[in-house]
């Protein structure tokens, strides 16, 4: 029975161990490779240092050599021929590159190694960002499909107030009277309650140091900042979806880290010939000919100056996940 423990252990910490290489093995051939070439570094100063005793008794063989071949007196009397001292000269650098060969052997395929293991961590790397991204596609499918279906059962506007976590507050704004006086009122306003790790969307509100206290005018300023961005898409080709932050002003403090990241992957290709593509950025606020949509109306309607982005991105551009094309094949360079 104590065996029969002993041996589940022993296998139990072997399973363990393989697990942890294999999860490790990018960062263990990365140190792997630089073990490797640092030896290569060491041993090639180290033949260095031996080279001289292999070269100079060749040299010395080649300088007679090269004197018997310009000696015509002897080469006249056939004492030896050109041929001879050639093959003599060919058996000198042949024994000369294999000595060479054997001192160098060790540093070369040390640094061979140190190749191979770079290349190796490379390639896992790359499998499982390829996995990673499959894995973004198959989420963001069956996000995309989960939502509409909540939209076909509650109806489109409730779920926007759900996603986009919406619901009465107090907010301070400015009112003008018939007369033309404003005056600061208390009204229960609809407000979007951005969450920072919630899909890709962006509340413009008072933390945006572009944010105005008119809401038509925030509209005006984001649709402005859409056109601009769509004539950036269009002469690119491609368009990362942290440019659209970064053109927005937006601190990454206020999206979050992982919104942050995803953000560098994330974007759109611009291919009229593509079907499945938009072919240009929205916030949802407008559609493609410039009509406000019925969210837009009725924020301006309640007075909200808040604004709520939601983006469309094609999704993941960087590694063509799904058969997409990449960013690169769009790349005006």
């Amino acid at each position: 029975m104590l065996l029969k423990n002993i041996g589940n252990v022993v296998v139990s910490t072997a399973h363990r161990l393989g697990f942890w290489t294999r999860r490790k093995s990018p960062e263990l051939l990365i140190i792997g490779s630089i073990i490797t070439a640092a030896a290569s570094v060491i041993l090639a100063a180290k033949a260095t240092t031996h080279v001289e005793k292999i070269v100079k008794p060749a040299n010395d063989k080649i300088k007679v050599i090269h004197d018997k071949m310009n000696d015509d007196s002897k080469l006249a009397s056939g004492e030896y021929s050109i041929a001879e001292c050639r093959k003599e000269l060919v058996g000198v650098y042949s024994k000369t590159g294999w000595e060479l060969t054997k001192l160098y052997g060790p540093s070369a395929l040390a640094f061979s190694l140190s190749v191979i293991s770079l290349l190796g961590s490379h390639k896992i790397m790359k499998g499982r960002n390829v996995a990673l991204a499959a894995m973004y596609t198959t989420l963001e499918n069956g996000y995309k499909g989960y939502r509409e279906r909540v939209r076909a059962k509650i109806g489109e506007t409730a779920e926007k107030e759900i996603f986009r976590n919406i619901y009465p507050e107090e907010t301070l704004i400015t009112e003008t009277d018939k007369k033309g006086n404003e005056k600061e009122v208390t009204k229960n306003i609809k407000t979007a309650h951005m969450d920072p790790d919630s899909d890709y969307g962006y509340l413009f509100d008072s933390s945006n140091p572009d944010w105005n206290r008119n809401g038509r005018l925030n509209i005006d300023y984001l649709l402005g900042k859409e056109k601009y961005l769509n004539q950036r898409l269009i002469a690119q080709g491609y368009l990362f979806l942290y440019d659209v932050y970064n053109e927005l002003g937006i601190e990454p403090g206020f999206i979050g880290e992982k919104k942050l990241q995803a953000s560098k992957v994330v974007g759109w290709i611009y291919d009229p010939e593509d079907p499945e593509r938009d072919n240009y950025i929205s916030f949802d606020l407008a559609d493609a000919m410039g009509n406000l949509t019925d969210d837009a109306m009725e924020m301006l309607r309640q007075g909200e100056r808040n604004v709520w982005l939601e983006f469309n991105p094609d999704g993941d551009i960087l590694t063509g996940s799904n058969g997409k094309k990449t960013f690169m094949k769009y790349a005006k360079i």
